[in-house]
């Protein structure tokens, strides 16, 4: 049965409960939360731009590109901090609307309520590229369920906004399309081009990312003219190290000069992240490494081939930092007060909403809230959502857990850090993916013209 097929008369009143709590949160948050926290790479990227220096890809071209528009009308973080919170809560809001219109007015009106847990909310207040992925990507989605309970010209409309969403969440992390491949599917099968989440649905979203992130770097390219920065180059640096930590061999072959192999065991390599190399003991290794991009490249391929094993157990420890896993040096919180960069003229001050949620979500990255957890929620909504995938929230279920395992995997080979916000959209889709595994547990009302759910 196609989820897409299910249909209900309007629940008015939830409906517009819905907007309502979604207008709300988006007004008390922009308000509460401006004008916006800048970290350091905000400070950064936002510099270049007033200073009128070209536009790297060292960090998302997008995110300098939208802020250099936005800024001539709202000056300073508080324009993307508005667009964050209209993604954010108008995710949440379309989502949930859809969700009622379909006749899951329960896990509807939780859904929007979700968006005001602490975890969730936090991070919305940091102009952080991790942020925009996960709120664009939840945009998406809400755009997605919307549109395929409303009927006309509009329902193409909100579906090719929902592919516009996919598009910007990967253009502000590149390994954000390995996320995007379930969202593509289930945007295909409430569109119609698939009966229900199938192996076939699954290609077109495999086709469909690798579109979007083909038209990622075309963009960057051509239109925001990037200039390279050898981005990839701390990729490499962090696998060499961690290589030649586990054999005891010099995998960067003399570039760093006799004795490198102990300076490395000593004094540089953490699997926890690559800055060392950067900005710490061993901050001459970048600068080095940079005057030989092409050979370094070359080592890096020699080095996985010729040592598998010491790669995977490298990228495994690696990983078990991403997500917090038995990592007491890894970064326990998602955001905090003291990161805020901003310049003089957009100073923060945290307001009492702030304080309050600041608060709130202390404890919480702590406790439930290590990337971990949110990570096995995933896998089990994953596989009740799949149980039940001929229902709209069992289709939900496979296509957000799927895109927060799939994103949280992909730094499994791309991961050169491991903050907390690396983590974000993980975390956010276990969040959302709770009613709608309640909306699969409870049993829904029937209404005139709603159909009855069947399992596949």
């Amino acid at each position: 049965m196609n989820p897409a097929a299910e249909t209900s008369q309007p629940r008015r009143g939830a409906t517009l409960a819905c907007a309502a709590l979604a207008v709300l949160g988006f007004a008390v948050c922009s308000y509460g939360f401006a004008p916006g926290i800048m970290d350091g790479d905000a400070f950064g990227i936002f510099n270049r731009r007033v200073l009128g220096e070209r536009i790297t890809d060292w960090h998302p071209p997008i995110f300098a590109w939208m802020w250099s528009i936005i800024h001539r009308i709202i000056p300073g973080p508080l324009g993307l901090l508005l667009v964050i919170q209209a993604a954010y809560w108008g995710g949440l809001g379309l989502l949930g609307a859809g969700l009622v219109r379909r006749n899951y007015v329960f896990a509807g009106v939780l859904v929007v309520l979700a968006g005001a847990y602490p975890l969730a909310l936090h991070l919305t207040s940091a102009l952080l590229k991790d942020t925009f992925v996960a709120v664009f990507f939840l945009l998406s989605v809400g755009l997605a369920v919307f549109a395929s309970s409303v009927p006309g010209r509009w329902r193409s409309v909100l579906f090719a906004l929902a592919v516009v969403a996919l598009f910007l969440g990967i253009a502000f992390r590149y390994n954000a399309a390995a996320g995007a491949i379930p969202l593509a599917a289930s945007i295909a099968v409430l569109a119609g081009l698939h009966r229900r989440l199938s192996w076939a649905a699954a290609v077109t979203g495999v086709f469909a990312a690798t579109v979007l992130f083909g038209a990622v770097q075309i963009v960057n390219r051509y239109a925001i003219k990037a200039e390279p920065s050898f981005v990839i180059g701390s990729l490499y640096i962090f696998d060499l190290g961690g290589i030649s930590y586990r054999t005891g061999r010099d995998t960067f072959d003399g570039l760093l000069g006799p004795g490198f192999v102990e300076r490395n065991r000593t004094e540089c390599y953490t699997p926890v992240a690559w800055a060392v190399y950067a900005w710490g003991h061993c901050k001459d290794v970048g600068p080095r490494v940079r005057r030989e991009q092409e050979r370094i490249g070359q080592l890096w391929r020699t080095a996985i081939l010729a040592e598998p094993k010491a790669y995977l157990l490298h990228r495994r420890s690696h990983f078990g930092a991403v997500v917090h896993w038995k990592c007491p040096d890894c970064p326990q919180i998602g955001m905090w007060r003291g990161w805020a960069n901003n310049p003089p003229e957009y100073r923060f001050v945290a307001s009492p909403l702030y304080d309050v949620v600041e608060r709130s979500a202390d404890p919480l990255y702590r406790t439930v809230g290590k990337p971990y957890i949110a990570l096995t929620l995933l896998f089990l909504a994953f596989a009740i959502g799949w149980l039940r995938r001929s229902t709209l929230p069992g289709q939900l279920s496979v296509a957000v857990a799927g895109s927060g395992i799939l994103y949280a995997l992909s730094y499994f080979f791309v991961g050169v850090d491991s903050p907390w916000r690396y983590m974000y959209w993980t975390v956010l889709a276990a969040i959302i993916c709770v009613p709608l595994i309640l909306a699969i547990a409870l049993p829904r009302p029937r209404s005139a013209g709603a159909s009855p759910d069947k399992a596949p």
